[in-house]
């Protein structure tokens, strides 16, 4: 398994000391390797998740936030400027400071970047599987947050992209074995995270990506349920 870097180490540690605290049941088992499944609700989910998962996990994450550039014009032009209606001057500000460091401290994490179906980059949009499951051949675990709806906050899952399953047919390709998914729920209301029961398909088939998709859907919404919070 890789090491997470120091810049993020020290970052983790400094989120974790002013976050509000997030319990993880001991009787909980991080298997690896795995695929594990979370709710975005609009950063919450990945920022939470990094901050109290108690292994090391590689997380999938936009390549434009990967590189300077990209970084500062995702946040500039979309993030301040159509999003949130800031100040053009403010959000030049802004977006050049999370530009310098956001990159930095993602590669530091180990992220492993998404490239997007429309972006000059398709040509590597297969790049982000292999990168995935050379991980799971090395042990390591992978989480995705692939809601549709990414900036909602509500607590229940709604439809998830299900092109994240792809991992389970190139790593069944190498491996002879099909990869296991867990849906990981971080509840706000009772301040924990829980795991949903693993799932692998069992025989390929052309519904097997939208089977995936949803059974981790139904087992997030199955945990909310279950703390309560829908």
């Amino acid at each position: 398994m890789n090491k997470y870097g120091i810049l993020f180490k020290v970052c983790r540690k400094i989120k974790y000391f002013f976050a509000r605290k997030i319990s993880v049941p001991e009787k909980i088992e991080f298997i690896s390797p795995c695929v594990y499944i979370g709710h975005h609700q609009n950063m919450y989910g990945p920022i939470t998740f990094m901050t109290f998962c108690p292994v090391d996990v590689r997380m999938w994450v936009y390549k434009m936030f990967l590189n300077k550039n990209d970084c500062y014009n995702q946040f500039y032009n979309y993030t301040f400027i159509t999003r949130y209606k800031i100040n053009p001057a403010l959000s030049k500000i802004c977006a050049n400071a999370l530009s310098c460091f956001v990159p930095k401290l993602l590669i530091s994490m180990l992220a492993l970047p998404v490239y997007r179906i429309n972006s000059q980059d398709m040509h590597n949009i297969y790049k982000t599987i292999e990168d995935s499951v050379d991980a799971l051949i090395n042990n390591e675990r992978v989480v995705i947050f692939p809601d549709i709806d990414y900036t909602s906050k509500e607590p229940y899952t709604g439809r998830l992209y299900s092109g994240f399953a792809k991992i389970d047919k190139l790593y069944f390709q190498k491996t002879g074995k099909h990869v296991d998914f867990i849906p990981v729920y971080i509840s706000k209301s009772k301040k924990k995270m829980i795991l949903g029961e693993k799932f692998s398909i069992l025989e390929d088939d052309n519904n097997s990506l939208k089977q995936i998709a949803k059974t981790m859907q139904e087992g997030l919404n199955c945990l909310a349920a279950e703390c309560s919070d829908i």
